[in-house]
């Protein structure tokens, strides 16, 4: 089950995930300047970081937002899009990313127990 933490205020769970977003959209960005390089475990450290840092939630938004950037940055930089393995690579990458958001969650909820 995924919890939001009660203590934070509204206020602060916007301010992450704006924060977050723009750190996204970097990432993107870097990974759209590089080309054929592969940035992807940059992207694993900042959807653990983030998960992390906020909660299991917010890494989920960041998982949807690194998917997201991931794809645009394949195809503003001229990645073959049109064949079939993009689709399996784009879903298992989203896959590996939400398990990767969920176990972080989890292994901070069993430490801080």
């Amino acid at each position: 089950m995924i919890k939001i933490d009660a203590n934070k205020s509204l206020f602060k769970i916007v301010l992450s995930v704006l924060v977050l977003t723009i750190a996204a959209l970097a990432l993107g960005y870097v990974d759209y300047i590089t080309g054929d390089v592969s940035i992807d475990i940059i992207y694993f450290i900042f959807i653990g970081i983030s998960t992390w840092r906020t909660s299991t939630f917010i890494g989920l938004i960041c998982v949807t937002e690194v998917v997201l950037v991931k794809l645009f940055a394949d195809y503003y930089d001229g990645y073959t899009i049109n064949t079939n393995l993009y689709e399996w690579n784009s879903f298992s990458y989203a896959f590996i990313y939400t398990i990767t958001c969920l176990m972080v969650g989890k292994l901070k909820s069993i430490i801080n127990k």
